[in-house]
């Protein structure tokens, strides 16, 4: 791939995975991972770019996207949408709106036909790329959406708007787990893993106040095993890899990774996979002790997928 990316996703029942360009980013690279090859590359709407992140439909025919539609406004922000791909030729063919500014990570829940979006809460342009402009009127999000129809099904907001929430996952039992990303002072602390599984509110998972900040204010990745019984969350910032007991809501283990970002659960193996930094992957054992499977002179970046090969 010619730029740096973000997240991957791979194809339900063909050998392709899409690898989303850094945002904010305007190209999504398909991959053949049998033959190694660039297949196609898809360009955003003009107009819109990708915020990094997309799931497909569990029969693979429909690819869902997450897009900020900068064209909207410069000054305000404008509420990101969700891109919809027919994957025979991944061509775009409608749009949903996310209910939020800012749409990242997303999910299709169990029932097949409701997407979990993880809203950020905050405005960006691709004019000053980096910068974050409506830090003072934030309000990030966790949203359902009903793809059979294009509605929005419910809105929850975490305690504080500046809790940017960004990353997630979710379990065969409906829970949805959310890495929080902290945008007020520095000196201040909030739990930055959240969970949803029907509730009124977002519920924060229970861990002292060492572990929210040893994390830094920033989550990276999230990944739970298919039963539902245990999470991971990564903080790079930190440095730190936290393990989360579903049943409990609490905080079980922490291990020091340098740089940890990407996390999988391996579908083969049947356990948690871990990328960072410095070339390394590992391996969760079920004992709970790392495992290097293999070290190269590379950097892995944010996101890990796994696919039974």
């Amino acid at each position: 791939m010619p730029l740096r990316a973000h997240d991957s996703v791979v194809h339900p029942t063909r050998s392709q995975v899409l690898f989303f360009s850094r945002r904010p980013g305007k190209d999504i690279y398909c991959i053949d991972y049998q033959s190694h090859r660039l297949v196609r590359t898809l360009h955003a709407k003009t107009g819109h770019h990708f915020y990094g992140h997309g799931c497909f439909s569990p029969d693979g025919n429909y690819l869902f996207t997450s897009e900020n539609p900068f064209h909207r406004s410069r000054i305000k922000g404008s509420e990101g949408v969700i891109g919809i791909y027919d994957s025979t030729d991944y061509q775009r063919i409608g749009e949903i709106p996310s209910g939020g500014i800012g749409p990242h990570q997303l999910k299709m829940m169990p029932d097949q036909g409701t997407l979990v979006v993880a809203n950020g809460g905050i405005f960006t342009h691709p004019a000053l790329p980096r910068e974050k402009l409506n830090l003072d009127s934030m309000q990030s999000s966790l949203v359902y959406i009903d793809t059979k129809n294009q509605k929005t099904i419910d809105h929850y907001y975490p305690q504080d708007p500046q809790m940017s929430i960004r990353h997630l996952d979710c379990s065969s039992q409906n829970q949805v787990v959310m890495g929080v990303q902290y945008q007020g002072p520095a000196f201040e602390s909030r739990p930055l893993v959240l969970s949803h599984k029907g509730e009124d509110q977002l519920q924060a998972m229970l861990a002292d106040e060492s572990i929210w900040r040893s994390q830094e204010q920033y989550i990276a990745s999230v990944a739970i095993d298919p039963q539902g019984g245990m999470a991971l969350t990564s903080a790079p910032r930190g440095g730190v890899v936290d393990c989360w007991d579903l049943s409990q809501g609490e905080h079980k283990q922490q291990f020091k990774i340098r740089d940890a970002a990407g996390l999988s659960f391996n579908p083969k193996q049947q356990k948690f996979v871990i990328s960072n930094g410095r070339g390394q992957i590992l391996q969760l054992s079920s004992d709970n002790s790392l495992q290097v499977l293999q070290q190269d002179a590379l950097q892995w970046d944010n996101h890990l997928s796994s696919a039974l090969i």
